[in-house]
């Protein structure tokens, strides 16, 4: 079918795919790169995507300006890393549960300039990760983090204080647990640690219960996405 779609369908700008066998993506990268035209990608069920299908992938859609990924916990450092080189004019990206991916492998987006959306959700993104990625993609002006359980009120704090620099977008929106926070808006760095210091501190207690309720270090990482997936949507 996908090989149908590509061959009749020359000029297509956006593709969204819900579903594929782990064997089927080497074919299907071959078959997108048909798609000259192709802008928009979305992977709904990226399960199979590991480092190798994943470059196979961005190298046959070089032209992408939106990348859509959806629980590719597959994919490490090694795979995101060529994010970068292969898709640079990459505007946004979108990474949902990919739990094998480090500090050293989310650094490497900030080499996306032209990024103007992130969404980095149920990963291990951290507080200095989002501070490299603002100095980097000066253009971003929303970001959303907010099932990101490694990321704290930090974040909005560096957000204040690097647009009081003039260093990020002046539009700037972080959706940080279920609110969408307009930077330009915080009123000092003071007021920020006073709103949202306690609520971490809470969030992080409450979480050991989370922590606590999965067992095995191979097998964890749907179960902890779920569990943590639910808890930060529980007001």
């Amino acid at each position: 079918m996908l090989s149908i779609i590509c061959e009749s369908f020359h000029n297509l700008h956006t593709f969204q795919i819900r579903e594929m066998r782990g064997d089927e993506f080497p074919e299907a990268a071959s078959f997108l790169s048909m798609l000259e035209k192709l802008e928009s990608l979305c992977l709904d069920s990226a399960i199979y995507i590991d480092d190798e299908t994943f470059v196979l992938l961005i190298k046959s859609c070089s032209k992408l300006k939106d990348l859509s990924l959806v629980y590719c916990n597959l994919l490490t450092d090694e795979g995101i890393s060529q994010l970068p080189i292969f898709c640079r004019g990459l505007k946004r990206f979108s990474l949902l549960l990919a739990l094998k991916i480090t500090d050293k492998g989310f650094d490497h987006l900030s080499k996306l300039s032209l990024l103007e959306s992130l969404t980095l959700n149920i990963t291990k993104l951290t507080d200095t990760n989002v501070e490299k990625i603002l100095l980097g993609c000066q253009n971003l002006f929303f970001l959303d983090l907010s099932t990101s359980k490694y990321v704290s009120f930090q974040t909005l704090i560096t957000a204040y204080d690097l647009m009081e620099k003039g260093l990020v977008n002046k539009q700037l929106v972080i959706k940080y647990r279920t609110k969408e926070i307009e930077i330009k808006a915080l009123e000092s760095r003071e007021k920020i640690h006073t709103k949202y210091a306690k609520r971490d501190y809470e969030r992080s207690t409450s979480s050991e219960d989370l922590e606590n309720s999965i067992n095995g270090d191979d097998d964890s990482d749907s179960q902890y996405a779920d569990l943590w997936c639910l808890f930060l949507t529980d007001e």
